[in-house]
């Protein structure tokens, strides 16, 4: 005889309990156990390839220009905040993400280097402010989603 359902008011098991058996969280085939043994040591890790900052800063100051009236100027922006974003979070080992923040750091990502020195030249804005001042409120959304990313490590919150 099967056991009365608070579910099923024929007193019928659902398929769902009669397929699965209970698991407890310490079960070698619980998703927590599976996940934890499929994740290689920190060592084996590889570092993704060198980004050049220099372009980025580039392609991130003329999409931010250009998206202002085109739609796929907008989406390409995006996505290339997005990628920096992900570069950051989705990495890993913390000690990988340390990496890669301390890159943008060095590499000067969002143009602020030098920029509200007296004795620096007057150039155009730095990619920072064009982002924060963006009429795009996607642009905008995701530049700050990179910048509270960068500002989660100690190197990021010097910079910014």
């Amino acid at each position: 005889p099967q056991a009365q359902s608070d579910s099923e008011p024929d007193g019928k098991a659902t398929a769902l309990a009669k397929t699965r058996p209970p698991m407890s969280p310490t079960s070698p085939k619980s998703p927590n156990a599976i996940r934890h043994n499929q994740l290689p040591p920190a060592t084996e890790v590889p570092l993704v390839a060198p980004l050049d900052f220099a372009m980025m800063r580039t392609d991130l100051a003329k999409l931010v220009d250009l998206a202002e009236g085109d739609a796929s100027a907008e989406r390409t922006c995006c996505l290339l905040l997005q990628a920096l974003r992900w570069r950051l979070s989705r990495t890993p080992p913390w000690q990988v993400r340390e990496h890669h923040a301390n890159g943008m750091v060095e590499g000067d990502i969002f143009g602020i280097r030098n920029s509200g020195s007296i004795d620096a030249p007057q150039g155009p804005d730095p990619v920072l402010v064009k982002l924060l001042q963006s009429p795009s409120a996607l642009i905008l959304e995701y530049g700050l989603r990179l910048i509270c990313h960068l500002l989660n490590t100690d190197n990021g919150r010097s910079y910014l």
